[in-house]
């Protein structure tokens, strides 16, 4: 597995955005709403390697769904596909959003999960 790379607001504009949307003024559009959450403690990581494998969350009392759960991080997209599957690339993700709600003294982790054909099962750590 290689390494993880995090996009934010200075690395937005140069950085590919991997995820379900492939058209570019979609795109655009994706990374001009990832600026407007940075400030919030919005995050994206993903995969240093060709293909989808990213993870994207943020402090619960500033996620876009209504959701209460004040003292949790909320994961809005977790996805690993492709080549990028049974390389560690998922372990690792998700042990970087832990790792980060520990640093942000958040309780745990919670998210939107929609099953896909090519998702994998989420299995829920209490941190």
């Amino acid at each position: 597995m290689g390494n993880l790379i995090e996009i934010s607001g200075d690395t937005v504009d140069r950085e590919h955005v991997c995820c379900a949307i492939s058209d570019k003024k979609s795109t655009q559009a994706k990374k001009e709403w990832m600026k407007g959450c940075f400030a919030d403690g919005y995050q994206f990581w993903k995969a240093d390697a060709r293909g989808k494998a990213l993870i994207e969350f943020v402090p619960a009392e500033n996620a876009w769904a209504p959701i209460a759960a004040d003292g949790y991080l909320f994961i809005d997209c977790f996805w690993v596909a492709g080549s990028l599957t049974k390389k560690g690339y998922g372990t690792a993700l998700l042990e970087r959003c832990s790792e980060t709600a520990k640093e942000l003294g958040e309780k745990r982790t919670c998210g939107s999960l929609r099953r896909q054909k090519t998702a994998l099962p989420l299995r829920s750590r209490v941190l």
